[in-house]
Parts: structure tokens; C-alpha cells; sequence
């Protein structure tokens, strides 16, 4: 092989591993950046989803503050109808009262006494069904025979003390709930949809009074009956190729929909690769005009050595020429600079990895942080859920006197108000994201807060069993109230759990050196003292 084959194998030998090392690096940056657009699209199915559960929230709560109307009790229906009236007023919430034979009494959206419709067979079974099941139903999209608008409809059974069922409708239009839509950095090609448990559009954000009440193309629809598949590469009722992420709600059944048309995300890739494209056909024009270059220079310093070897063998002595050592050190200097640039190429790769991979770190703690979340979520929620499900339970008992009445009211309107605080820092989760939590805080007297813990208790049966005592001196401090509220509780529910029965519970607040001081005391089981240091962890307990 001649000097400048060599040369060229050498160059090959080189760029091929850098070639490939390449195109692996334009694969994994592909990857990540359809991995970030679908991270961005199911952030926004998840916020929508969150939205439109809260929306329900609202009307449920409503729902179970009306279905202890002494009204409605007393059969007065006109009296009902002006409550209902006030309680939605100022909202996109209605609400009709439906009787047993499936008869609308009155409806919100019509002034009272109006002639509405015979129901549907469809509603006649569905009202049927809500009464079988007993507990309240989110419904499918419904033509309303009343409005002659799409609805939705969160339909709850009553029954009274005399025997009588009802079923108390809080319904939207459907179109309210374009409002969940994302509103802020969503950019105008995205495709949001809502679909029912049967895969009927309930609202678009793009021709939504155009495909309302329709279903979507065989292969989302599909995808949503299914309730299986989280993402899926489909063709819109508009002639679009999409990315498309689902998000179902384990609330209603629904599915939020998110698509992004596949040539926002395939026009990004064909830049990234035509930059690489062309970045390795330069290395490797500068690499042959090298191998042109040093091969000349040697076979003209060979050819000169030749011919010197030539006139000493004829005993001639050879004109004055440099010195082989000079061409050798000028080869060790280009193979140094070749090895620069595949050292550079190197240093690349490794920049890159290290790139990714606290990419990937920061994505696991943000991981991390979304999952204690929601845990801490989960844990907040049940104790407002339990003094609601007792508050409720004793407002429906016979025999409950007004004064025990007014306090579970008082509860449940505290603690409906503190569910709604939750689900709004949930709709919030960038701040946890971030480590940031918001605390609101007000000057509130501690005593208090501590005997309204143990009043809520009271009402909810879990110290019935107990000897409770508070001591309390008035004690003002600037906190959050629903805070410390979930805090003393948790407090006194350990302490409750923890205590034999018949065991005692002391508390005590009162200033103690300019500081507020509050002690939760019992005899029961106590604490292990290695546990101590870490018992406010999060959900740290023992054994």
C-alpha cells in the first residue's frame, strides 16, 4: 500500500467510531426531545383532568349541603327552589329537583312552575340507576330536554325522613368547561378535548360546537373505551397526524385528551439531524484535505531521502537537505492534531453525558417531589373526609337536637372549605416543584385551635372512649389555621389511637418565655425514644 492509502485508513480508523459515536448522540437527542414534548402534553392532560374534577368537587359539596335542607323536608318545594337559586347564583351551576317517577319538580335554569318535558327512556334509566346505587353519579354527555343544550350532570339520591326519594341534578353546560383548559404557554397547534366514559367530545378548545356530542376517529376512540393506553399516534377529525396523551379520571371516568400535530415535533428532529449531517461531512472533508497534504509532504521527503541514498551509493555527494527527523516530527505533529480533534469530539460526548445525566437526576427528583405530593395529599384528605362523613351522619340522626345540628354544620362548612384549599394547592404543584409552600398565615388564639380539635373529635366519635382534658390560656400566635389545624389533629388522632380505652388525654397552651407552647400528654403506649428525632418526617411512624 502506498503512503497516502495508509493515511486515508488511518483517518477511516478514526472517524468511523466518532461517526458512530455521532449518530448515537443525534438518536438519544431525538429521544429527549419527544420525551420532553410528551412530558409537556401530559403536565397539561394531568392540570386539565385536576380542573375538571375540582369543577365537580364544587357542585358535590353544594349537593350535600342541600340535601339536609329543612325545606325540602318539609315539602316545600317553592322555598327549596329559591335556596337552590342562591346557592348557585353567581356560578354556571344548575341544579333541578327529580322525583322518583323520573319528573323534573323544578329546574334552576327555568323559573319554578315552568312545563318541562316528559324524561327520555335513557334519563328514566339512568334516574334509576342513580336510585339503586345510592351514591352520587358524574353522567356521560346529555342532550337536556329542558334546555335543549348539551349538559353534564352530577346526579345525587335523596331521601327524606317521610320515605320520599329524590334526586337532586347539579348539572353545567357543556361548554363551561373550555374554562379548565390550560390558558397560559400553551401554544395554539395543541389539540385539548374532553370525552365521556362512552368517548362522546364533551368540548374542544378548536371547533368545539363543530364535533360536540360526536366521537372521535376509530383509533382514539378506541383507545379511550379501552382505558388501557396513555399514548397513542393518531389522525384528528381534522386531517391532523398527532402525538396524542390520554389522562383518565378516576373521579368521572373521563378522559382529557392532548395532542400535538406530529410535524411541530418531526421539524425540530430534521434540523438537529441535518446540523449533525453536516457537521460530520466537514470533519471529514477537513480530514481528506489532511491526508492530501502530509502524503504529498512525504513522498517528496522519501523520494529526496531516495535519491540521496542514490548519489551516495554512486560516492556523489547529495545537495543539502533537511533532515528526516524535521518530516517525522511535522507527522508526529499532525497525528497530534488529529488526535486533538478526536480528543475534542471526546470531551464532547462526555460534556453530553454528563448533560443527560443531570437532566436525568433533576427529572427523578422532580419525580420524587410530584409523588410526595400526592401522598401528603392523600394523608391530608382523610381527616376533613371523616368529620364530613360524621358531621353528615349526625345531621341525618333522628333525635338530634338543633344546637348538635348547627355545630356539624359549622364542621362541615370548616371542613369543606379546607378540602377546597387543598385541591387549590394541588392545581398549584409547581410551587412544591420548586420546594416552595405558601403558608396563610392569620393572628389566631392557639387555645382555641386546640379545643376546636377536640371538638371536631367529639363530633366525629373518636374520643368517645377517652378522658380528654384541655387547659387553655389565650394565646395568640400569627400561623396558618388550617395548618395547625391538621397538625393538632394529628396530634390528638395518635395520641387517641395510641391510649388504651378508658386512658386520659391532657392538653395545655399557655406563653411560655414570649413563646406559644402547646403539649399533647397521654398515657398510653408513648414513643420510642430512637424514633424521636425523626417523627415529623414525612410519614414516619412506628412500629
Amino acid at each position: 500500500m502506498k503512503v497516502r492509502s495508509y493515511l486515508g485508513l488511518m483517518a477511516a480508523v478514526v472517524l468511523v467510531p466518532v461517526i458512530l459515536v455521532l449518530g448515537y448522540a443525534i438518536t438519544t437527542l431525538l429521544d429527549a426531545e419527544r420525551s420532553a414534548y410528551l412530558r409537556s402534553l401530559r403536565e397539561a392532560a394531568r392540570s386539565t383532568s385536576l380542573a375538571a374534577d375540582r369543577e365537580w368537587s364544587y357542585a358535590a359539596g353544594s349537593a350535600a349541603a342541600l340535601r339536609s335542607s329543612e325545606l325540602l323536608a318539609a315539602g316545600d318545594q317553592r322555598g327549596f327552589f329559591r335556596q337552590c337559586l342562591a346557592t348557585v347564583a353567581g356560578t354556571d351551576l344548575h341544579i333541578a329537583l327529580i322525583d322518583a317517577n323520573g319528573r323534573q319538580r323544578f329546574n334552576t335554569a327555568r323559573p319554578y312552575g315552568s312545563e318541562i318535558a316528559e324524561p327520555s327512556k335513557a334519563a328514566l334509566s339512568r334516574f334509576a340507576a342513580v336510585l339503586a346505587g345510592g351514591t352520587p353519579v358524574v353522567s356521560n354527555l346529555i342532550l337536556g330536554r329542558a334546555t335543549n343544550r348539551y349538559v353534564v350532570t352530577l346526579e345525587m339520591p335523596l331521601v327524606l325522613a317521610s320515605g320520599t326519594r329524590y334526586i337532586l341534578s347539579q348539572w353545567f353546560y357543556a361548554d363551561h368547561f373550555k374554562a379548565v383548559f390550560p390558558n397560559k404557554g400553551m401554544p395554539a397547534e395543541w389539540l385539548v378535548a374532553i370525552f365521556d366514559r362512552d368517548g362522546r367530545t364533551i368540548t374542544r378548545n378548536r371547533g368545539p360546537e363543530e364535533f360536540v356530542g360526536q366521537l372521535p376517529k376509530g383509533d382514539l376512540q378506541k383507545a379511550i373505551l379501552t382505558g388501557g393506553v396513555n399514548y397513542i399516534r393518531n389522525t384528528s377529525r381534522d386531517g391532523l397526524a398527532l402525538h396524542t396523551v390520554l389522562e383518565r379520571s378516576p373521579t368521572t371516568g373521563w378522559t382529557v385528551a392532548v395532542g400535538v400535530p406530529v410535524d411541530q415535533i418531526e421539524a425540530s428532529a430534521r434540523r438537529a439531524v441535518l446540523i449533525m449531517a453536516m457537521a460530520v461531512a466537514g470533519a471529514m472533508a477537513l480530514a481528506l484535505a489532511t491526508v492530501f497534504v502530509l502524503g504529498r509532504q512525504l513522498v517528496v521527503s522519501i523520494n529526496r531521502a531516495t535519491q540521496s541514498a542514490i548519489l551516495l551509493g554512486k560516492r556523489v555527494g547529495p545537495a543539502l537537505t533537511h533532515s528526516p527527523v524535521t518530516e517525522i516530527d511535522t507527522l508526529h505533529s499532525a497525528l497530534h492534531e488529529v488526535g486533538g480533534f478526536l480528543q475534542q469530539y471526546q470531551d464532547e460526548q462526555i460534556t453530553l453525558l454528563a448533560q443527560t445525566q443531570v437532566a436525568q437526576r433533576r427529572a427523578e427528583q422532580q419525580n420524587k417531589a410530584k409523588d410526595d405530593f400526592l401522598a401528603m395529599l392523600g394523608h391530608e384528605l382523610r381527616n376533613p373526609l371523616s368529620a364530613i362523613t360524621a358531621g353528615v351522619g349526625l345531621i341525618t340522626m333522628k333525635g338530634v337536637g338543633e344546637p348538635a345540628r348547627a355545630r356539624a354544620h359549622e364542621a362541615i362548612a370548616r371542613q369543606c372549605s379546607l378540602l377546597t384549599k387543598i385541591v387549590d394547592d394541588l392545581l398549584d404543584a409547581s410551587r412544591v416543584m420548586n420546594g416552595k409552600v405558601t403558608l396563610a398565615k392569620s393572628t389566631i388564639d392557639l387555645g382555641n385551635a386546640a379545643q376546636a380539635c377536640v371538638d371536631a373529635l367529639a363530633l366525629r366519635g373518636v374520643a368517645t372512649t377517652h378522658l380528654i382534658t384541655v387547659e387553655a390560656k389565650p394565646c395568640l400566635v400569627e400561623a396558618d389555621p388550617v395548618r395547625l389545624d391538621q397538625i393538632i389533629g394529628n396530634l390528638l388522632e395518635n395520641a387517641v389511637k395510641y391510649t388504651p380505652v378508658g386512658g386520659r388525654v391532657w392538653i395545655t397552651v399557655g406563653p411560655e418565655h414570649g413563646e406559644a407552647v402547646l403539649r399533647v400528654t397521654d398515657n398510653g403506649v408513648g414513643i420510642d425514644r430512637d424514633l424521636i428525632g425523626r417523627i415529623f418526617d414525612v410519614f414516619v411512624q412506628g412500629p
